[in-house]
């Protein structure tokens, strides 16, 4: 192994985690810049929104609560609100980068690369959520069944 520089070496860049690796990356056109530009901007308005109506959700069922003296205090608001307010944390974070694609010279795959992470994250929590959501539904689908097939009642009677 040689410890002379590799001929025709590319400049070294880091990639979206910040290791380094050794490649030219593709610098997109002004009319492709534009087009991510206008999709970071919305994704700001969007994500910004998600996360008011997330800390909205969140604080109503404590003022409802405190303020006006509702009897309990209501958890299905609460979680609603958390996941807009982490899917509005990361939309917003993936536009950030989205913005830096156009903002930067010979870093945009790494920009794209780290806004595209931040998507994975938001479409990540979702998916999860909707397969939870699934599993749910199909074993109290399962329970009442086989309640039902018991003879054993109305389940929720008083």
């Amino acid at each position: 192994m040689s410890n002379e520089p590799e001929r025709n070496a590319p400049d070294p860049a880091l990639n979206f985690q910040g290791e380094m690796y050794a490649q030219k990356q593709y610098e997109f056109t002004p009319a492709e810049n534009e087009m991510i530009s206008g999709l970071a901007s919305k994704m700001r308005v969007v994500g910004l929104f998600n996360v008011i109506l997330g800390v909205v959700l969140v604080a109503m069922p404590f003022v409802l609560h405190y303020a006006f003296g509702y009897p309990q205090l209501r958890v299905t608001p609460m979680m609603a609100g958390l996941l807009f307010l982490l899917t509005g944390m990361w939309t917003r974070g993936a536009s950030v980068s989205f913005d830096k694609i156009t903002a930067s010279k010979e870093r945009d795959i790494t920009n794209l690369m780290k806004a595209v992470d931040d998507l994975d994250g938001v479409y990540g929590l979702q998916y999860g959520l909707i397969l939870m959501g699934l599993l749910v539904m199909g074993s109290l689908a399962i329970y009442f069944i086989a309640v039902d097939a018991t003879g054993a009642g109305n389940v929720f009677s008083y």
